[in-house]
């Protein structure tokens, strides 16, 4: 082969390697643009963060058991301050006893019930009657009679304003976008602040009632140091509700707050003492559904 022909082929299989090396550039830019541009809103902000949004369109309810791999690293934070209850069957079932005050009226004793899929089952002793009311994961019932507007916002509150509804929401792969860490409740005002300091993630919560899926932007503050989801804050109409989980304790095991507490545009209209907590398995007895009149043990 001739000096000439050898420089030839050697310029040939140079341009070729050339050639085959931007292609890959080219293609390796596109990849790693289409995954930054994924991530940012269109105001440059960072985009919601979907959990499982595929996961949360196959199977709308919760799973009683909670696979972390699939949580916000927050929210696994929350799970190991909260205790097992929401990753394993045998605690599936809630048992509570409380005592509630409206607006600053006589406390009524409640027994509530609670269950993965917003199931909620609420006995409350007035002075006259008992009344009883639920929610089966979609919608609101009474027993005696439908519950009227004051009582089903009041079921909406104690599943939708829940921890239970947070985590088991964040297992379905409820949009979370977090804003960041370390935020303090003074606007930065008090130089002596001292805390406390709150990781807040902003979660387009979803929920269902009368058989419609709604969904509301919710902020959720987690204490940066515990780790404890403790203050809840939307907005219903012209009002910011404010939700405030206190007074923690520790019962089988578990921490749950002891206290929770319901403002309006500033004002308390409700306040719930939590006496007694109990966890047990999920069963199949129909008890969050209004075709029955069973007590939350399961008797006739």
């Amino acid at each position: 082969m001739s000096t000439l022909t050898a420089f030839a082929h050697a310029r040939a299989y140079l341009t070729l390697s050339l050639l085959v090396i931007l292609i890959v550039c080219f293609a390796v830019y596109r990849v790693f643009a289409g995954s930054r541009s994924e991530g940012k809103s269109a105001s440059g902000a960072p985009a919601p963060v979907h959990l499982d949004a595929q996961r949360l369109a196959d199977n709308p309810e919760p799973d009683s058991i909670i696979d972390r791999s699939r949580l916000d690293r927050h929210v696994v934070r929350a799970l190991d301050a909260l205790g097992d209850r929401f990753e394993i069957e045998a605690k599936a079932r809630v048992l509570i006893t409380a005592s509630l005050t409206r607006n600053g009226g006589s406390p009524t004793q409640l027994t509530i019930v609670r269950e993965p899929g917003d199931k909620l089952r609420v006995e409350e002793q007035a002075a006259t009657r008992l009344r009883i009311l639920g929610h089966d994961g979609s919608r609101s019932w009474g027993q005696g009679g439908p519950p009227n507007v004051d009582e089903i916002e009041f079921l909406d509150s104690l599943v939708r304003d829940s921890i239970e509804h947070f985590i088991t929401g964040q297992a379905a792969g409820n949009a979370t976008l977090q804003l960041g860490d370390m935020f303090r409740l003074d606007n930065g005002e008090d130089p002596g602040y001292v805390g406390p300091f709150y990781d807040i993630l902003r979660v387009e919560d979803a929920y269902t009632t009368a058989g419609v899926r709604d969904s509301r932007p919710t902020l959720h503050y987690l204490n940066s140091q515990t780790g404890l989801p403790e203050r809840i804050v939307y907005e219903r109409g012209s009002k910011r509700v404010l939700v405030e989980f206190g007074n923690w304790a520790v019962f089988g095991g578990q921490k749950v707050p002891g206290r929770v507490v319901w403002q309006e545009n500033g004002t308390i209209i409700r306040e719930l003492t939590i006496n007694q907590e109990s966890f047990v398995a999920s069963q199949q007895d129909g008890i969050f559904s209004d075709a029955t009149a069973v007590s939350p043990g399961g008797e006739q």
